[in-house]
């Protein structure tokens, strides 16, 4: 079960007191995104073995090579029609749900002395330890792990919608500001949805925090460039947004420090990985598809009670029962398929740590083919084999017919109906900060 981590320990540096190092990545060269043009690119995949000298089967490329859009490649995904979409809007347009009450669904303040003091197991990476975090609501998470401070799909407006005089709106205060959070080191940003990626937020996190921000393909919109090229730096672009294909991996090794013992670091190397998911992408009502959408693994590797970055570089040459690995997951917005997640359990699996979501999915005649019932939501984490999971995307914006707590209580049913205990899935309250420790 979760329990509240405990917050009487040394403080972690910021940004300016650590080093964090690009030391591979599989995409060899910058593409330049503005003239949509991927030729070399397409010519470079045409040559990796990895996809034996095919065009992956999501990409959808013009005879002159460039890329123009993607698509689901697995059965089971069917675009809504127009007839479908008007029909549902009709529906959302009468669905008055009841706002829960503080009791049903509390909101708690963020213990920031925790926040900018995790929890020294999360920070250390103590064995059986989960990392520290703190959901700040629909998809979006504070994970806090050897120091590393990493943010989801970081939405922080108080609607999500290309406007703030309409669109959803929160049915509960934001628990947090931008300003108060701990140095934020990485995001990871799962597709284009203003649900899940906000504008005003990101603008907001590049001028407090200036971290490496991780996209899916054909997603570094020129708003995000716009930040370093004020600042001079446009060259800085390129190595704080990092897009990635399907499959494709990008690493970084970081060195943390505590502010009270200089002699005393974190030093690990993390891997993040692009993954699928059954989506889709519209940002401007004339781009559907052009950019990639998709799920986040991330891989923490270091060296037990010997921190040392050049010998986390050099793994290969270490005794493997001194590696000591913490793999996360991140599933960004889904439907269900068998043949997508079963394969992102065999070829990533398995996983120590899920976020998986479980709202927005009335009515299933519309809501099926993108977004994942709880039902589905369990089976997922057993396709991919993780070991433990957190429920998100719910419970802050009303996008969909269902109760606002029923993803909660489906959620609850379907575990117990599988004969899975409770710890295997759970929610989090909005504001809170939690760590697990594995059974196992």
């Amino acid at each position: 079960m979760g329990q509240q981590a405990s917050h009487q320990q040394p403080s972690l540096s910021a940004n300016d007191e650590t080093t964090t190092q690009i030391i591979g990545s599989c995409i060899e060269k910058q593409m330049e995104e503005n003239k949509y043009s991927y030729k070399h690119y397409v010519e470079q995949v045409r040559r990796d073995n990895n996809y034996s000298n095919t065009i992956p089967s999501h990409w959808i490329v013009k005879n002159d090579g460039k890329l123009t859009e993607f698509q689901y490649p697995y059965e089971g995904f069917k675009s809504a029609s127009t007839t479908d979409v008007i029909k549902f809007q009709r529906e959302m347009a009468k669905n008055k749900p009841q706002i829960p009450s503080d009791t049903e669904l509390p909101q708690i303040k963020p213990n920031t002395d925790l926040l900018f003091n995790p929890d020294i197991r999360s920070v250390k990476g103590d064995n059986n330890v989960t990392p520290q975090v703190t959901w700040i609501g629909h998809s979006t998470f504070l994970i806090q792990y050897r120091g590393v401070n990493i943010l989801t799909d970081p939405v922080f407006s108080e609607r999500c919608s290309p406007s703030q005089y309409f669109g959803p709106s929160r049915i509960k205060p934001l628990p947090i500001d931008i300003e108060n959070l701990p140095t934020i080191h990485y995001i990871i940003i799962s597709h284009n949805h203003y649900d899940h990626l906000d504008y005003n937020a990101l603008i907001k996190i590049q001028q407090h925090h200036d971290p490496i921000i991780l996209l899916p393909l054909r997603m570094k919109y020129s708003w995000m460039e716009k930040f370093y090229q004020e600042k001079n730096h446009k060259e800085l672009s390129s190595l704080k947004l990092v897009e990635l294909d399907w499959w494709k991996s990008v690493s970084f090794n970081t060195s943390m420090k505590h502010k009270t013992d200089s002699q005393l670091k974190f030093d690990s190397n993390i891997t993040f990985t692009f993954l699928p998911a059954q989506h889709w992408s519209l940002r401007s009502g004339f781009d559907k598809n052009e950019a990639l959408w998709g799920s986040w693994g991330v891989e923490f590797q270091f060296i037990k009670d010997h921190d040392n970055i050049e010998t986390v570089q050099n793994v290969d040459t270490i005794e493997q029962e001194k590696i000591r690995k913490f793999k996360l997951w991140f599933a960004g917005d889904t439907g269900y398929s068998s043949e997508c997640f079963t394969e992102i359990g065999n070829r990533y699996g398995p996983i120590d740590m899920s976020f998986i979501p479980i709202g927005a999915y009335e009515p299933r005649w519309m809501m099926k083919p993108q977004h994942i019932n709880p039902e589905e939501a369990v089976q997922i984490a057993l396709d991919v084999k993780s070991k433990k999971q957190i429920g998100m995307h719910w419970g802050t914006f009303i996008l969909t017919t269902e109760p606002i707590m029923q993803p909660k209580i489906d959620l609850e049913s379907n575990l117990e109906k599988r004969g899975l205990d409770k710890s295997f899935f759970e929610t989090m309250n909005h504001g809170s900060t939690n760590i697990w420790e594995s059974t196992e």
